[in-house]
């Protein structure tokens, strides 16, 4: 049986395949000795070939888990003139269906991590009469996607069969009001799939919130 899926994919990584040519190239190495050894025609699984080699690269594509990061900010918005924040009210309920992800101690590290960001570009805390209000919202989708395999690795398309597989897209929203005239003048988003089984949660949420504010104004 062949299937491309994450496990072969590092695999495929950690065996020392760094690019793509020399994943194509070293493919084409072994399954022309294989046709050989086996006395098929190597060119009668061309098309075989071509299927799995596009497999190949779209598995290589998806090896690391990749987070997306948008910002969008008003144009007509002088930041030079904010020089401090607060926190607006925590208006929206957590996720209850999704415990994991969306509960208070995650909250607490992303506020205290947008907190330590906005530090470190020279804002500073004020509760009294901040220039900008911040707050974040977080969004937890589920999704299914399908991958292929076949019982018959030198067969054709038609012999490959499709399998489908859950999993869930987690969604940070960071928004920035001014208060003055009450509109939104900064808007950061980080999005990616979730683990099953999070782990080092609190480092993963201080590097994505550093990566959303890198280019902040």
């Amino acid at each position: 049986m062949i299937k491309i899926n994450y496990k072969q994919c590092i695999s495929l990584l950690q065996s020392g395949v760094t690019t793509i040519n020399t994943a194509i190239d070293e493919y084409h190495r072994v399954r022309e000795n294989a046709a050989i050894n086996l006395g098929y025609n190597y060119g009668k699984i061309m098309t075989f070939q071509t299927v799995f080699l596009l497999l190949i690269l779209v598995a290589i594509s998806n090896c690391s888990p990749r987070i997306t990061i948008t910002r969008d900010s008003d144009d007509q918005a002088r930041f030079s003139q904010y020089k401090t924040f607060d926190w607006g009210p925590m208006e929206e309920d957590r996720h209850e269906e999704f415990p994991m992800y969306d509960n208070s101690l995650n909250r607490k590290r992303i506020k205290q991590a947008v907190s330590n960001e906005l530090v470190k570009i020279g804002y500073v805390l004020n509760e009294n009469e901040p220039d900008l209000i911040v707050d974040f919202h977080i969004l937890v989708e589920s999704k299914q996607d399908f991958t292929t395999h076949s019982d018959r690795p030198y067969r054709y398309w038609r012999d490959y069969q499709l399998s489908t597989y859950n999993y869930k897209v987690g969604t940070l929203i960071i928004h920035i009001i001014d208060p003055k005239i009450d509109q939104l003048v900064w808007q950061g988003t980080a999005s990616g799939v979730l683990d099953e089984k999070p782990t080092e949660v609190e480092e993963r949420i201080n590097a994505v919130v550093a990566k959303i504010f890198e280019k902040f104004p």
